[in-house]
C-alpha cells in the first residue's frame, strides 16, 4: 500500500474520531438527564476554590475580597465575595425604612451555578421590595458543604455587621441530615485545592470530559466503600420511614439551636425546605436509587421536606410542592444544582412566604440595632 493511501486512511480515521467525539459532546449537552448524575455531594469539583477559606470552627468560609470566574460545560458564572464574607456587592447604608433579609445554608443558597441577577436572593429582594413597598436588600451567605449547626453559627457571627431583620435558613434534604449526623465538614487540604491538572482544565470546557470524570467518582460510589455508605444514608431518607426517623436525633437538636439564636436575638426566623432533583422528579428518583441497590418503588419523597417542616419551631416552607408545579428545566444536568429557572421558582414561591413576615411600612421596632 502506498504512503498516500495510508495517509487518506489515517485522515479518514482521525476525521471519523472527531466527528464521533463531537456528537457525544452534543448528545450530552442536549441529551435527557438519566437521574444519578445529580448526587450532588460528589459532583465533580472543578470550580476555583479560591473563594474560599479555612476556618477553625466552621471548616470553611468564604474568602472575603475574593473573585473568579467558573466554568463547567454548563455554565459560566462571575463570583465576588464581599469585605463581609457574602457573595455579592459591598454593603451599603441601609436605606430609609430598608429592611435585610440574611439567607443562610450550603451550597444552593451560594448559587455559584448562577450569575447574581439570576439568583433567587436577587430575586426575592426585588420581588419583596414590590410587594411591601419598602427596600429589602436579601444577603447570600451560603457556603458549599455547611449543615444547619454551620449555617447557625454563620448566621451569629454576621449579625452585628448585617443587622437582619429576618433570617432565613435553607436546609437542602439530599444531604443535610447528613451534614448534621456527620458534625460537619473539615478544612480544605492543600491537595483538595489543587485542581489545576490537564483533567479538570477538559473538564471545564467539555461536556464529555465532564461526564468522564463523573463516571470514575460513580465507580468509587459503588460497593461498600465510605462515599457508597454516605450516599446510600442519604437516599434512605426517602427510602425508608425508619431510617428518616433515626437520623432526625441528630437535626432535632440542630434546628433547636436555630431557634435559640433567633429567640436570643430578636430576629424574625424562618425555614426553607430545599429538595433534591430526584424528589421533585419521581421519575428520576428510580435511577439513582438503583446505583446505590435502594429500591424506590416505596419511596416517598415528601416525607423528610415534611420531617423539617414539623420539627422546626419558627415559620417553615417546603419548596417541593411549588417546584414540582414549575415543572421542567429547574435543575442542571450535571452539577444538579438549581437552573437560573430553579432560582425563578424558588424567589417565587418564597416571596408570599416572606411577605407574611416582614412589616410592610416601617415602625419604630422595626428600626435597626445602631
Amino acid at each position: 500500500m502506498t504512503a498516500r493511501r495510508w495517509v487518506g486512511r489515517l485522515g479518514l480515521l482521525v476525521a471519523g474520531l472527531l466527528i464521533g467525539l463531537v456528537l457525544a459532546e452534543v448528545l450530552l449537552r442536549l441529551g435527557p438527564a438519566r437521574g444519578y448524575e445529580n448526587l450532588l455531594a460528589q459532583a465533580p469539583r472543578i470550580y476555583d476554590l479560591s473563594i474560599f477559606a479555612n476556618d477553625r470552627e466552621n471548616g470553611i468560609v468564604l474568602a472575603p475580597g475574593a473573585s473568579t470566574v467558573l466554568r463547567t460545560p454548563e455554565f459560566a458564572t462571575a463570583v465576588r465575595i464581599n469585605r463581609a464574607g457574602l457573595r455579592g456587592p459591598e454593603l451599603g447604608p441601609r436605606p430609609p425604612e430598608g429592611l435585610r433579609v440574611l439567607t443562610v445554608g450550603d451550597s444552593f443558597v451560594l448559587g455559584l451555578q448562577v450569575d447574581e441577577d439570576a439568583h433567587f436572593v436577587t430575586r426575592l429582594g426585588a420581588q419583596l421590595t414590590e410587594a411591601l413597598g419598602r427596600p429589602v436588600e436579601v444577603l447570600n451567605a451560603g457556603v458549599d458543604g455547611y449543615g444547619t449547626r454551620e449555617a447557625t453559627r454563620l448566621a451569629d457571627r454576621l449579625a452585628d455587621a448585617v443587622a437582619p431583620d429576618l433570617v432565613l435558613l435553607v436546609f437542602f434534604t439530599g444531604n443535610d441530615f447528613w451534614d448534621n449526623a456527620a458534625g460537619g465538614m473539615g478544612p480544605l487540604t492543600p491537595e483538595a485545592r489543587q485542581r489545576d491538572g490537564p483533567g479538570y482544565a477538559l473538564a471545564r470546557r467539555f461536556a464529555l470530559a465532564y461526564a468522564l470524570r463523573m463516571l470514575s467518582t460513580a465507580w468509587e460510589m459503588q460497593g461498600d466503600s465510605p462515599l457508597a455508605r454516605r450516599h446510600r444514608m442519604e437516599l434512605a431518607m426517602f427510602a425508608d420511614p425508619v431510617a428518616l426517623h433515626n437520623t432526625l436525633h441528630r437535626t432535632r437538636p440542630a434546628l433547636d439551636a436555630f431557634a435559640q439564636l433567633c429567640r436570643v436575638r430578636g430576629w424574625r426566623c424562618a425555614i426553607a425546605v430545599a429538595p433534591p432533583v430526584y424528589a421533585v422528579h419521581p421519575e428520576r428518583m428510580a435511577a439513582t436509587f438503583d446505583m446505590f441497590d435502594l429500591d424506590a418503588a416505596g419511596a416517598d419523597a415528601t416525607g423528610p421536606g415534611r420531617a423539617v417542616v414539623e420539627l422546626s419551631q419558627v415559620p417553615a416552607l417546603d419548596l417541593l410542592p411549588a417546584l414540582r408545579e414549575a415543572g421542567g428545566g429547574l435543575y442542571f444536568t450535571f452539577d444538579g444544582h438549581w437552573t437560573p429557572r430553579g432560582h425563578a421558582a424558588v424567589a417565587d414561591a418564597l416571596t408570599p412566604f416572606l411577605t407574611g413576615l416582614l412589616p410592610a411600612r416601617a415602625s419604630p421596632e422595626d428600626a435597626p440595632a445602631p
